[in-house]
């Protein structure tokens, strides 16, 4: 981006992002699901219809699999490669996506080579989405595998390289990527994307709220719940969180909280019948629990108790990692914040998995989980002194996926459009651009 003279004026650096949208049997075994594609500006400002452009939607059912020009996502982000690649240019092309030369005297002739944007021209900057999305779309690493789940660095789950270890001396930290190392492996991605000059898997941005709060936060507040109902408040399960519900409700009210749970008044929010302990909400949700839920543990803990001083200090620190991200808002990076930033999550993630081993050792069983997600978020942290983790998050695509669901669903079974839909398009600006394609070609 830095080759050209006049980027910090003239370029807008773009994220792209992708997400899969239930279509029909929402929550049942036999979904179906659409994936969303859409774009936006870093540096864009408002409501998430103003800045999100929708790009196409791949209907899985439909979807021809493969790495080549048949297979349906490969052939689209061939497309879209073409496209971003004039968009880089910031200049009408003299050839279509398939390479041959526009007509002579045609209207896409006669643009060739003028200035698309009045001297502005965009870079693909960021990748956008959850694990799921990487692995299956865009063809990166499974971050479920011990060997090498990160796109970013080449830790594994256990040896020198651990991504159990969250010290800023880790030996993973030595291997981070550089588009140069990236590029160089024979196992990198079969995206077309990554074609383009400029693009490789170092453009890639863990996702905050699928990594933290629909992720490690679940797995935390499932365990501490479970340890409030079962073994530190002395009346039956329900009843423990009855009074951990009406306590909550409570702080909710003295700390003015945006966003709060409904209802968290039953075992059934984080007790699964089998595996451990998870609490169920939304992003939102969760987000917002951290500054009323440290204040119920003081309220409940056991002062004489190590632990529980130990989990009041992980609170804590929670805490700060949301307060800065909070009073941080609307900036690009974290700025001088970004190193206090790193070094609380640090703490917390090794406060974490102390925490989650002493339960262990008490219990003889595994009630907080710490998964790959944990590592990702170091590397989001890593980032922040450049790029804030609230640009890169998927709040936005998510609000945007009810919109797209809309938009799926007039096309099953060859619906036409509603009045409804094309209300919503000619609102939010939505360009409609379906493919539909068979495994027969």
């Amino acid at each position: 981006m830095t080759s050209r003279p006049n980027f910090y004026k003239r370029c807008v650096p773009l994220a792209l992002h992708g997400d899969g949208v239930p279509l029909t049997g929402v929550g049942k075994s036999w979904q179906n699901t659409i994936t969303d594609f859409s774009f936006y500006s870093l540096l864009g400002e408002g409501k998430t219809p103003d800045l999100l452009m929708f790009v196409y939607c791949l209907f899985d059912k439909l979807r021809k699999m493969g790495r080549d020009s048949t297979a349906t996502a490969h052939r689209f982000f061939e497309i879209l490669r073409w496209s971003f690649r004039i968009i880089w240019s910031g200049t009408w092309p003299s050839h279509d996506y398939n390479g041959r030369k526009y007509k002579p005297g045609s209207e896409e002739a006669k643009k060739a080579g003028k200035p698309l944007a009045d001297g502005w021209y965009g870079i693909l900057f960021s990748f956008c989405g959850d694990l799921d999305y990487y692995h299956s779309l865009l063809d990166l690493p499974n971050s479920r595998t011990a060997s090498g789940p990160c796109t970013l660095c080449r830790t594994t789950k256990y040896g020198p390289l651990s991504w159990q270890d969250y010290r800023s001396t880790a030996g993973w930290r030595t291997t981070c990527h550089t588009p140069a190392s990236w590029s160089a492996q024979d196992d990198k991605s079969s995206c077309p994307l990554f074609g383009l000059p400029f693009v490789t898997g170092v453009n890639v941005c863990y996702d905050w709220l699928h990594c933290k709060y629909v992720g490690s936060d679940q797995y935390m507040y499932g365990a501490l719940l479970r340890l409030l109902c079962f073994h530190v408040l002395a009346d039956t399960a329900e009843k423990n969180m009855q009074a951990f519900w009406s306590r909550l409700k409570y702080e909710y009210k003295r700390h003015g909280t945006p966003i709060q749970f409904r209802y968290l008044n039953t075992i059934k929010m984080f007790l699964k019948k089998t595996g451990v302990a998870k609490l169920r909400g939304k992003a939102a949700e969760i987000k917002y629990l951290a500054a009323p839920f440290s204040a119920v543990w003081e309220h409940f803990k056991n002062p004489h108790l190590s632990l529980h001083a130990d989990i009041s200090l992980l609170l804590k620190l929670n805490k700060l990692i949301e307060d800065i991200l909070i009073e941080r808002k609307g900036e690009v990076s974290l700025g001088e914040d970004a190193t206090r930033f790193e070094e609380a999550l640090n703490a917390f993630l090794s406060l974490q998995s102390k925490v989650a081993s002493c339960l262990q050792e008490a219990s003889g069983e595994n009630m907080m989980a710490i998964t790959e997600k944990a590592h990702f978020l170091q590397h989001s942290a890593m980032l922040s002194k450049y790029l804030s983790p609230r640009l890169v998050w998927v709040f936005g695509g998510e609000d945007q996926q009810r919109r797209v669901q809309c938009l799926g669903k007039s096309a099953v079974k060859g619906n036409g459009p509603t009045k409804a839909v094309l209300k919503m398009v000619s609102k939010y600006r939505m360009a409609l651009h379906f493919q539909f394609q068979t495994h027969d070609g």
